[in-house]
């Protein structure tokens, strides 16, 4: 995946948990709204991993990602389509890679930790869920069946992510997206399949922790993984579960 950081779960296992920032419940929005009106949004210059992108505002961290209906998802310029294929309710969140709380010790890496999520929404059974995603956002979502996301001992969200980089000013605009395991299986805990697809290309993780052109145990220091998405529209597919 083009991504201008390492894997997202590799970077955030080293680093320490922190305290909760700003979080919202979100319900979708069913007519199309500007993700942080009447602000300007947070646009870092910094480069290689610490890359900060878009987070929101000052005011109002994690407006850059927002719940929609899906009859207004083509009114957006970056997408995930959630399909959950199990028949019980999934509790999700998707984070910015930043988080709202900066540290000298982790540069600001710790939007994974629960507390700092930008939305958190309920999959229902058998359904679909929208997020859309403004310019210059890094990230990523993850869903566990029941009502709360898994953790692991430090408080990371477990479980197995998409992983999004959407429209990255840093690397010309491209975007990428990948399906990673590395937190869960790094921390002995479960992995629920996931798939995210777009542009006919997929990335897959397993059940049993396998993958294909995904994160795996032990690919910690890998790059290039996932989909690699030229300048403009993106909509992905995510299936949670199988």
């Amino acid at each position: 995946m083009i991504f201008i950081f390492l894997p997202l779960c590799a970077l955030l296992s080293a680093t320490l948990a922190v305290s909760a920032g700003t979080s919202s419940d979100f319900s979708s929005i069913t007519t199309y709204r500007d993700f942080c009106p009447d602000s300007t949004s947070k646009r870092a210059t910094v480069e290689e991993i610490t890359y900060e992108g878009n987070t929101g505002t000052d005011e109002d961290y994690g407006c850059n990602i927002i719940a929609i209906s899906k009859s207004i998802t083509h009114e957006y310029k970056y997408t995930a389509t959630f399909n959950n294929a199990v028949a019980q309710d999934q509790a999700c969140v998707c984070f910015n890679k930043i988080g709202p709380n900066k540290t000298g010790s982790d540069d600001g890496i710790n939007g994974s930790w629960q507390g700092n999520q930008a939305i958190s929404f309920t999959l229902p059974a058998s359904g679909i869920e929208v997020v859309a995603f403004d310019d210059n956002s890094q990230g990523g979502c993850v869903c566990t069946v029941g009502t709360q996301v898994a953790t692991t001992s430090m408080g990371q969200f477990a479980g197995t992510w998409l992983e999004f980089d959407f429209g990255n000013e840093s690397n010309n605009k491209w975007s990428g997206a990948d399906a990673s395991c590395l937190a869960a299986a790094a921390n002995d805990l479960e992995t629920p399949a996931l798939k995210v697809c777009g542009s006919g290309i997929c990335s897959t993780i397993n059940s049993d922790g396998s993958g294909e052109n995904a994160y795996v145990k032990g690919m910690e220091a890998e790059d290039g993984v996932g989909l690699n998405l030229p300048p403009g529209e993106v909509h992905l597919t995510v299936t949670v579960g199988e």
